[in-house]
């Protein structure tokens, strides 16, 4: 099965129905953000430069040569860099400040590089009391001054000479610690991330139908019409969308007639791939809505599991189709007229042991095709064809097959099983009714 391609009705869909987990995560993760920065104990960075200026004399001696000399200063530099962390510095700096100072803490929180091709140097400090921070960071230079002049620097020749001082001394700090504002904001975002990267997670691992659109792409059946969830066989009363309801049904009326009618079609079979879907809703609400067209309708009850229409239209199933197969009672005897309309009805009768067997008896054809001539339409409504096979027994007696399909309810692959199934044996639906679709 191909997976269909998300188009933007997709990701808006996507959007729409996960938004409340992805507004949770950036909540949570904003305020799990603004919790550890308050946590976290402020830095304070402060930074010195230092310049090297070095004369390199001619071979003759003749005063200082620049290009060899600033190529001099620049070598030094370096090497002056690599001795900011060092043991002897360290200790000198923390003996020269007028503050206690642990050694390894200081050591850690130096940082010192050569600029490139540059004479200089920079010095700095990453340090969590402020006040301190400058202090350090210059005590840290003079050190590195002083202990490079007594223990580095030896340039040969009486007019050649190494001088490091402080060019730009550290006089304030700055704040390396993130503020509270842009915490959260990173935190919001990170968690508009994950959320979304949830959401797209779910939705691709849901094996659900998720739109009716999704259902035309998988099995090339055209939609008939789309139907609300929460349409119930069992309510006696009229629910507020019934109009609403009624309107939506008349609408399937006329294409299924129409579709039967370009068939040759007299007798309609509606099924679905699993329970849950709605098929005996849609079947009791189209053979009413067929019915108000004065047509001679005729609805069987051919779910001898569930056995839930009888109980709609206030009758027993004491009588039905079981009944009739077994010859217990005439047709007429049988049959209930529904009010005042044209619409009859089929029970599914007494309680059988095995309904597949029963299904799959030759007699039971014979007798819907008898009943069925009497009536300008029939309507049957069978049980889902993967979860029973007794479907698959009554296709012989209808000469189309309207499938519903439960948007949320139904696996995609289950569907597309179940056309397949009912194309292979000549049944190839005229179209599905997507319900639990807006």
């Amino acid at each position: 099965m191909t997976e269909p391609m998300m188009r933007l009705s997709d990701y808006l869909r996507l959007l729409r129905t996960s938004w409340a987990l992805i507004l949770i995560l950036c909540l949570s993760v904003g305020a799990l953000a603004l919790g550890l920065n308050s946590l976290q104990s402020p830095v304070f960075r402060s930074t010195a430069t230092l310049s090297v200026a070095a004369c390199v004399t001619f071979e003759d001696g003749a005063g200082c040569d620049p290009v060899r000399g600033t190529a001099y200063a620049v070598q030094r530099a370096v090497i002056y860099a690599d001795l900011a962390a060092s043991d002897p510095v360290v200790r000198q700096t923390a003996a020269s400040v007028d503050f206690e100072v642990d050694a390894r803490a200081l050591a850690a929180a130096i940082t010192a590089a050569a600029r490139t091709g540059n004479p200089q140097l920079t010095v700095s400090i990453d340090w969590p009391i402020e006040a301190q921070s400058a202090a350090l960071t210059n005590a840290v230079s003079a050190a590195i001054m002083d202990y490079r002049s007594a223990a580095i620097d030896s340039v040969s020749g009486d007019s050649s000479y190494v001088e490091l001082f402080i060019s730009d001394p550290a006089l304030g700090t700055q704040k390396l610690t993130e503020s509270a504002t842009t915490a959260v904001a990173l935190g919001l975002t990170l968690g508009l991330a994950l959320g979304l990267g949830l959401a797209f997670v779910r939705y691709f691992l849901d094996r659900h139908l998720r739109t009716p659109r999704e259902a035309q792409d998988l099995t090339g059946l055209n939609l008939v019409a789309r139907l609300p969830l929460g349409i119930k066989a069992n309510q006696r009363h009229q629910p507020p969308s019934e109009a609403l309801l009624a309107d939506s049904f008349r609408r399937i009326r006329a294409v299924v007639l129409e579709r039967m009618k370009v068939a040759g079609a007299r007798n309609i079979l509606i099924t679905s791939a699993q329970e849950g879907e709605n098929a005996v809703e849609v079947a009791i609400h189209l053979a009413s809505s067929i019915a108000e067209t004065g047509m001679r309708v005729l609805l069987v009850d051919a779910d001898l599991c569930d056995r839930n229409i009888g109980t709609h239209f206030g009758f027993d199933n004491n009588g039905g189709l079981v009944d009739l197969v077994a010859e217990a009672a005439s047709s007429k005897e049988l049959l209930h007229q529904v009010g005042t309309s044209s619409l009859s009805l089929l029970t599914s009768g007494s309680k059988t042991d095995d309904g597949s067997d029963f299904m799959s008896h030759g007699a039971v054809l014979k007798k819907l095709s008898e009943l069925t001539s009497e009536f300008d339409i029939t309507v049957i409504a069978a049980p889902p064809v993967l979860s029973r096979s007794d479907t698959l027994s009554l296709l012989p007696a209808a000469d189309a097959v309207l499938l519903i399909a439960g948007v949320g309810v139904v696996h995609r692959q289950e569907l597309v099983q179940t056309v397949l199934t009912l194309d292979q044996l000549g049944k190839l639906p005229i179209g599905f009714v997507a319900t639990g679709a807006a």
